[in-house]
Formats: C-alpha cells, structure tokens, sequence
C-alpha cells in the first residue's frame, strides 16, 4: 500500500519535472533549478522509502535474538 502511493507520488513528480523541461527549454536557469528540486524530492522520497524497510529488518533481528537468549 505504502509502496504504490509512493510509485504513484514519484511517477507525478518525474512528470511534473518533464513538462517543466519541456515549457522551459530556453530558460536555462528554470530548468536547472526545476532538476534540481526533482533531484532533492527523488532523494528524499528514497530516504523516506528506504528507512522504514531498514528499521523492520532490524527491529526482526533484534528481536530474534532476544528471544533466542530468553530461552
């Protein structure tokens, strides 16, 4: 669920940065910054993908291994 939301927000972003391109093709300076904040947002949303599925392996192994010592 989690996971189509954020394709779905990605796939707007990257089009929303496509058709900035497209309009401002003479306007140089436009378009670097327009990149540049799609080069943030696609960090950003990489990170924010990225630290939940980090967090839940870990979170399983940690408690793995506290349940193996319990026993």
């Amino acid at each position: 669920m989690v996971f189509f939301g954020w394709l779905i927000w990605l796939k707007a972003a990257q089009s929303a940065a496509f058709f900035c391109d497209q309009n401002f093709k003479r306007v140089s300076y436009y378009q670097s910054t327009q990149i540049m904040i799609y080069k943030i947002v696609l960090i950003i949303s990489l990170i924010s993908f990225l630290i939940p599925i980090f967090l839940m392996v870990f979170y399983s192994k940690e408690g793995r291994k506290r349940g193996r010592n319990k026993r």
